[in-house]
C-alpha cells in the first residue's frame, strides 16, 4: 500500500523477470545513494538487518577515531 496514495499493488514475487528488475532498480538506487552521500562527504556505514550491528558499527568508529585524531 502506498503510503501517501493509499493504493495497493499486486506482484508476482515468482515472477523471474519482476525479481531481476527489481533487483537491478534497487542497486540502482543504492549506488545512486551512495555517490550523492559521498559527493555531500558523508561517512556510510552499512548494517545489514539479519546480522549483528555490533561490528560494522565498531568498525566505522574506529575508521573515523583514526581519521579525527
Amino acid at each position: 500500500r502506498d503510503a501517501e496514495t493509499g493504493e495497493e499493488v499486486w506482484v508476482n514475487t515468482l515472477d523471474r523477470k519482476f525479481t531481476k528488475l527489481y533487483s537491478e532498480y534497487v542497486i540502482e538506487r543504492q549506488n545512486k545513494f551512495i555517490k550523492e552521500a559521498r559527493a555531500m562527504n558523508l561517512d556510510l556505514v552499512q548494517i545489514d538487518a539479519g546480522k549483528s550491528y555490533v561490528e560494522p558499527l565498531v568498525k566505522f568508529f574506529k575508521m573515523r577515531e583514526r581519521r579525527f585524531r
